[in-house]
């Protein structure tokens, strides 16, 4: 049987007492006798499912504007699109998923529920205004004079691809730019390989993965539909998840004014 022994804790000094009253608690006072329910349980669900969110949603923003920068910006001159606005949107709510987290706190719910719901408006507002106005692009046509177009029709791209598809021959930016999306898209020509014989010249290399491109061995698809196609692509893959990000935040912000009511109420 083990006998009681002392021990260099139980010894006791005269500076003990004091050390021992000015020793911090384990738990904040804050938060000691606090109950999580299912509400608050919801909420911090939300948070996450927001933070998830939005770094899924700047990780698409980034990726659709180097791809657009690398391989279509000598062919559009971009103006708006949708990661302008979801970008700033959802930079935004990483500050909103630690207050979201931490909203149900009873000293701080209401200050944290009024920074919430502002950071929630004014993320919406972005997400929203991005997705409405989608893609605008300026083309520079035969005339000299700059368009601006706001959709992605093949008869609007048209007169863009066409302005730069003269200037294979004399600008080095056309031809890398075209070099590139025939290469990456697998396709020849604004419509097929006709329009290089149009316009008198060869078909060019990247017109199809053989050492010499000829009529049977290019890329049968047209370049103009497959640049519009992954465009629109790129554009839904973007509203889809500003659309997603829309719906988090509205239940976030339900939750925690439900959270919030729900504490001034018990009160």
């Amino acid at each position: 049987m083990l006998k009681p022994t002392s021990s260099s804790d139980s010894w006791e000094f005269p500076w003990n007492g004091k050390m021992r009253k000015n020793r911090p608690l384990t738990v904040p006072p804050s938060q000691s006798g606090r109950q999580i329910g299912e509400i608050c349980f919801m909420l911090c669900f939300l948070a996450v499912l927001m933070l998830s969110s939005s770094l899924s949603l700047i990780g698409l923003s980034i990726w659709s504007l180097v791809i657009k920068a690398v391989n279509y910006r000598y062919l559009l001159d971009i103006k708006v699109d949708i990661p302008y606005f979801s970008l700033p949107a959802a930079f935004l709510l990483l500050p909103g998923f630690w207050i979201s987290a931490s909203s149900h706190n009873t000293r701080k719910r209401l200050i944290s529920t009024y920074l919430l719901l502002i950071i929630i408006t004014l993320s919406s507002i972005l997400l929203i205004t991005g997705s409405s106005i989608g893609l605008n692009y300026t083309v520079k046509t035969e005339n000299g004079y700059n368009q601006i177009y706001s959709s992605l029709e093949n008869s609007d791209l048209n007169k863009s691809v066409s302005f730069s598809f003269l200037r294979y021959n004399t600008s080095e930016d056309d031809k890398y730019a075209w070099d590139r999306m025939q290469q990456r898209l697998e396709c020849c020509g604004i419509s097929n390989y006709h329009d290089w014989e149009t316009v008198g010249l060869d078909i060019p290399n990247s017109c199809c993965n053989e050492d010499e491109c000829t009529a049977e061995t290019s890329f049968g698809r047209s370049c103009l539909d497959s640049m519009s196609r992954d465009l629109v692509w790129h554009q839904n893959i973007l509203k889809s998840q500003c659309y997603i990000m829309a719906v988090v935040q509205i239940g976030t912000g339900a939750v925690s004014l439900l959270v919030y009511f729900a504490g001034r109420f018990s009160n």
